[in-house]
């Protein structure tokens, strides 16, 4: 390899600028090395941060885009996850319980269809709510986000790459002791307050690093608490009328017009039964306590030859959860329990509105703990063997144990005298006005009182061992570099489930003996002493409604009923238990290739992969009513080759393109577990397959990107990807008798529907391959800092990411019709200004994507509806004054939109008006105010 090569490019220039702070650990991504060696430089500040990315991105021959530190420990923002939002084509999923970034879409693709890798070793883990479903998808809340220094994100095949990501890949990278030679001592400390909770929570960091000769040490944590509330509506599924519904099993209710007080008020008898009803009128208040800490080290060893280095990271996320619901079931409405329209009327879109009599009442306090424990470990080498020949290896293990457990009592006021007159206005669906003719806080209301839980666990281990050469060589006037590697990550998953049955019935009433054996009335007696007013009527659900009613508070789950105890020891849920392997050896083949062409740069990758895949699946069938061992086996390879260019058309002018095979596996749950219960609140039952196979895609992709000054650019990117054999979700209604299954899979009010009616049809799922699809995308990306503008515009500058998306060959089935449903969001945008002067320094972002369909939820297709989720975007904003070296005084705001979230019902054949008037699982999270204090030494 000779000098020209160096001149002749910005390859170099741009990874010197880039690497500043992280050239010492490149050798271990899963990234093309640059093809000439250069010397870093030290930068910092948010503004030099965007220019190290945008180096980055230009010396790359893929499509990538990264986020870079402002300096070791300084990550921009305090989430990964939120931080991603400012890439083109990256959208951020919040987690509705603790406000927090939680997982990415990529390429408006949901986040099965992203892998992520830590220092190019692929990682598994799970938090929060996702812990039980088995899945592949990654959730980036469980660690803190000072443990990181980069991250990089790959949109177009590469054959190094691991596969497994459709949409592309993300690799978190975190720091080491020669990013930065000498001594690095960071801190910092805030404070968080929640304006949905009121809480006011800590948040803490430090980061030790030093460099002696050949040797280095690094060792950061960071530790944070929170205290997070939301609240909003619910109708647990569906929105029918009289006239049109599911079956009666599933969502019974008829009017009674022979009562006294009926009174049609004007409206026709075909009026009130075309009108429509949630299943369900629900109100919820969450509060989510959350705590979490990290860890990191490094110990390097570096010289000009040799770079060796043993990184470790351990992250703990506990959540502590609890929802308080009122509810007034319309489901179950029927003879002796019919309605009595009292006072109603039809609104434009066809919903009733008013006052019903007859209505029942309940409430439940549903608490969750999870907790998830993440540990990694990994030797990464580099070897210069000569000038030419360089030689890399990785060894990594890494592990994840999640727990949940769930349980929910409930308080039932369903007696013929204890019934409601309700007064229901949805004019605002997320914030209703409610109101009863009762008093919720009278104790005699309530005379029934259930209890359900369940514990869950996943336990993910990967063992990955990868080793790879390459060598620099020329030939006339073309400089490449060859590399061939091969790897093996053997991943197995491991799930559990344990579901309790009703243990108030393991009470003892004193005099009396034990809850269960008790009469109906001594149970009422009992219960109604354990009940107190609602403990979270602090958290405004919005609208005019009741703030304040019967419930159980947390002491008693947990202490008197001893609930996570009694989970843990319950009886396993064989059919949600398995033990997953899946072996993955890959050998590919690449090489870089630099030529000049009509004077100009061309730089070209071409590579193939080769995948074999092994899995070995231990789980439980139903035979003659008992749960059978068995095992499974399967084995199928991949062949993924890909081709990219880039090409200097001006001297700020690149021209990208690619072409490439990826897979993305289907997740582990819909392959291994014999059947799962997702929501115990819907009587679907969810089959597993262990014959699904890896959806395929093609991919296409072509940009143009001009850097036309230093840290500026604009960027147009299409793309457009062909995926085939895109799990279907096949279902048929079925007599929950004939399944052999225990009722206490799901939900106290379902349990006794079961009990009532053995042979209530319930919805069976099976998961097989069956759909093809299309993606095609438009990126637009600029960034520029306003340096020749005039006084203080001359320090701003923005970011401004936006992506359009388009879908074809995602159907649903209605009336012998079919109708194009998007999965993903047609329309995202991402917006940042930020100003950077001396020590001053603001930034405000606000991101945003439109409504897509919960494709994989067809709950209410019988009756021409799609689910979608609404149109949403996220306001946050910075300002920082940095007194000196040693301390930083940060303001930040998060979510200061107050961001409202929810899912509707649209019509297929566009009836019954606005489908928003109609919502599911409505909730607005509060504000986050953050002020901190932060420097180095």
């Amino acid at each position: 390899m000779h000098h020209p090569l160096h001149q002749r490019t910005l390859v170099s220039l741009a990874v010197a600028s880039a690497c500043a702070m992280l050239g010492g650990q490149a050798y271990a991504q899963q990234t093309p090395a640059p093809l000439e060696e250069v010397q870093t430089v030290t930068v910092t500040g948010f503004r030099t941060s965007l220019q190290k990315s945008i180096d980055l991105k230009r010396a790359a021959i893929v499509t990538r885009d990264s986020i870079v530190a402002e300096d070791i420990g300084k990550f921009p923002e305090q989430n990964i996850a939120d931080a991603l939002v400012r890439l083109p084509g990256v959208e951020v999923e919040k987690d509705g319980a603790s406000n927090e970034g939680q997982r990415i879409r990529l390429r408006g693709l949901g986040a099965e269809y992203t892998v992520t890798t830590f220092n190019g070793a692929p990682v598994r883990a799970t938090s929060a709510g996702a812990i039980g479903v088995a899945s592949r998808e990654f959730n980036y809340d469980i660690f803190p986000s000072e443990l990181f220094g980069r991250v990089d994100v790959y949109k177009s095949p590469l054959a190094e790459l691991e596969e497994g990501g459709v949409a592309g890949a993300v690799d978190l990278q975190s720091p080491r002791p020669f990013d930065k030679k000498g001594r690095v001592i960071r801190y910092s400390g805030a404070m968080t307050n929640n304006s949905k909770s009121g809480s006011n929570d800590p948040r803490a960091h430090v980061l030790l690093s030093n460099t002696w000769g050949n040797w280095g040490v690094l060792v950061s944590a960071a530790a944070s608490k929170a205290n997070n509330a939301n609240a909003g509506f619910q109708s647990t599924g569906t929105y029918n009328s009289f006239n049109q519904r599911f079956t009666a099993g599933n969502f019974p209710f008829t009017w009674n017009l022979q009562d006294p007080r009926a009174n049609l008020n004007g409206m026709s008898l075909s009026q009130l039964h075309d009108g429509i009803l949630p299943r369900f009128i629900r109100i919820t208040s969450t509060d989510t306590k959350r705590e979490r800490i990290g860890f990191t080290t490094s110990v390097q060893y570096k010289t000009n030859a040799l770079d060796v280095s043993w990184d470790t990271l351990a992250s703990n996320l506990k959540d502590d959860l609890k929802n308080n619901y009122l509810n007034f079931p319309i489901n179950g409405s029927t003879q002796a329990l019919a309605l009595i329209p009292l006072n109603l009327r039809v609104d434009a879109n066809n919903n009733l509105q008013g006052t019903m009599g007859n209505v029942r009442m309940s409430t439940n306090a549903l608490t969750g703990l999870t907790e998830t424990d993440f540990k990694y470990n990994a030797l990464n080498a580099k070897y210069k063997l000569t000038d030419k020949l360089r030689l890399t290896g990785q060894l990594a293990v890494n592990s994840s144990f999640a727990w949940r457990n769930s349980a929910t009592t409930t308080a039932e006021a369903f007696d013929a005298d204890k019934r409601h007159d309700l007064t229901l206005d949805t004019s605002d669906p997320l914030f209703p006005n409610l109101s009863s003719n009762r008093d919720l806080l009278d104790r005699n209301l309530y005379t029934n009182f259930v209890y359900s839980g369940q514990y869950l666990t996943e336990k993910d281990k990967q063992k990955i061992i990868k080793l790879a050469a390459d060598y620099d060589y020329g030939f006339w006037d073309v400089e490449g570099r060859v590399k061939v590697g091969l790897s093996q990550v053997e991943s197995g998953k491991q799930a559990r489930g344990f579901a309790s049955g009703n243990l108030l019935n393991g009470l003892t009433i004193p005099g009396v003996g034990l809850f269960g054996s008790a009469t109906a009335a001594q149970k009422a007696a009992f219960g109604q002493t354990q009940l107190v007013p609602n403990d979270q009527n602090n958290i405004h659900v919005g609208g005019n409604v009741p703030q304040s009613w019967m419930t159980f508070n947390r002491p008693f789950i947990y202490e008197t009923l001893d609930a996570l105890n009694q989970n843990r020891n319950a009886p396993a849920n064989l059919g949600g238990t398995f033990d997953a392997v899946e072996t993955i050896s890959a050998l590919y083949l690449q090489t870089d290739l630099e030529k000049k062409v009509f004077n100009r740069s061309l730089r070209t990758n071409f590579g193939v992969r080769y995948v074999e895949t092994k899995s070995d699946v231990d789980n439980y069938v139903l035979v003659a009513g008992a749960h059978v061992p068995t095992n499974r086996k399967s084995k199928y390879t991949n062949t993924l080759p890909s081709a990219t260019f880039a090409y200097d058309l001006t001297e700020d002018l690149v021209w990208r393109g690619s072409w490439g095979k990826t897979i993305k596996r289907s997740s582990i749950s819909a392959i291994a577990r014999s059947f799962n219960v997702a929501n115990g609140g819907d009587l679907i039952i969810t089959a597993g397959n262990p014959g699904l196979m890896p959806e395929a895609s093609t991919n296409l992709d072509t940009s143009l990107e001009w850097y036309f000054e230093k840290g500026a650019l604009l960027g147009l990117s299409l793309y457009k990807k062909d995926i085939k054999g895109r799990p279907v979700t096949m279902s048929a209604m079925v007599p929950f008798s004939a399944l052999g299954l225990p009722k206490e899979l799901f939900t106290a009010n379902n349990q006794t529907v079961l009990t009532n009616d053995p042979d209530t049809p319930v919805e069976l799922r099976q998961v097989r391959n069956g759909e093809d699809f299309t993606i095609k995308g438009i990126e637009l990306a600029y960034q520029q800092t306003y340096k020749t503008l005039p006084w203080i515009f001359k320090h701003m500058g923005s970011i401004v990411s936006v992506t359009k998306v388009q879908t074809a060959g995602t159907t649903r089935i209605y009336d012998t019709l079919s109708y194009d449903v998007p999965i993903i969001p047609e329309n995202t945008y991402a917006l940042t200004l930020y100003y950077e002067n001396g020590p001053l320094s603001l930034r405000t972002s606000y991101n945003h994507k439109s409504g897509f369909a919960d494709f994989n939820n067809n709950v209410t297709n019988p009756l021409g509806y799609q689910r979608w989720n609404n149109k949403r975007g996220y306001l946050d904003a910075s300002v920082g004054y940095k007194i000196n070296d040693y301390v930083e005084v940060r303001l930040d705001g998060a979510n200061l939109t107050n961001t409202k979230t929810y899912q509707y019902l649209d019509h297929f054949q566009g009836r019954n008006g606005d489908p928003e008037s109609r919502i599911e699982n409505g909730n607005q999270a509060g504000r986050n105010i953050t002020l901190s204090l932060r420097g180095k030494f």
